[in-house]
């Protein structure tokens, strides 16, 4: 079975939710201005066409995922569709895609994949986050909290994709205290 061309997608997805075109062309705008708020650059991301092309491209991908899943047709749309401005994911392709096009001379590859990179990167996150907090820290603190949270007896045994999500929580909690700080 071919692929659907996006004007295919587009209307599917509007008859399976019981939704107009303009309907769903609001949701990609409004959860596009929430997901370019996410950067430190978003409100000149979203001025630009690159950014709407990228953006409506990964929607449409996305949609085009929904329709392989009946059962996630009972879903509300809006609520299914918020979820890509967490899915770390969406952001990673958004960023190859939208930085690559903006520097082609340049490869975009933030995302290292060597597990001993992450590693250290998730002893940095704990580390900050319990300077933050004024705990006391230390490597063995550190790794027996990175343990606790992945539920593993042996730091070495922590899977990649399990690194990369608590490296991104622990990121996230330094990002909340700062903020709680600031109010």
């Amino acid at each position: 079975m071919a692929e659907l061309t996006d004007q295919q997608t587009a209307a599917a997805i509007c008859h399976r939710y019981g939704i107009s075109d303009e309907q769903r062309n609001l949701m990609l705008f409004n959860i596009g201005h929430v997901f370019a708020a996410q950067f430190t650059h978003g409100a000149e991301m979203v001025k630009e066409k690159l950014f709407w092309v990228v953006w409506a491209r990964l929607f449409t991908s996305d949609d085009r995922g929904l329709l392989k899943y009946p059962e996630l047709g009972s879903l509300p749309y809006a609520e299914v569709k918020n979820c890509m401005t967490t899915d770390t994911l969406i952001k990673r392709t958004f960023c190859r895609l939208y930085y690559g096009a903006k520097r082609p001379d340049r490869k975009v590859n933030r995302m290292p994949t060597d597990l001993n990179v992450w590693r250290k990167r998730l002893i940095a996150a704990i580390g900050g986050w319990l300077r933050m907090t004024g705990r006391q820290d230390g490597l063995e603190i550190i790794k027996g909290i990175a343990c606790r949270a992945a539920k593993k007896d042996d730091f070495n045994a922590i899977p990649k994709q399990q690194l990369v999500s608590l490296y991104n929580a622990f990121l996230q909690r330094q990002k909340d205290l700062k903020t709680v700080k600031t109010i």
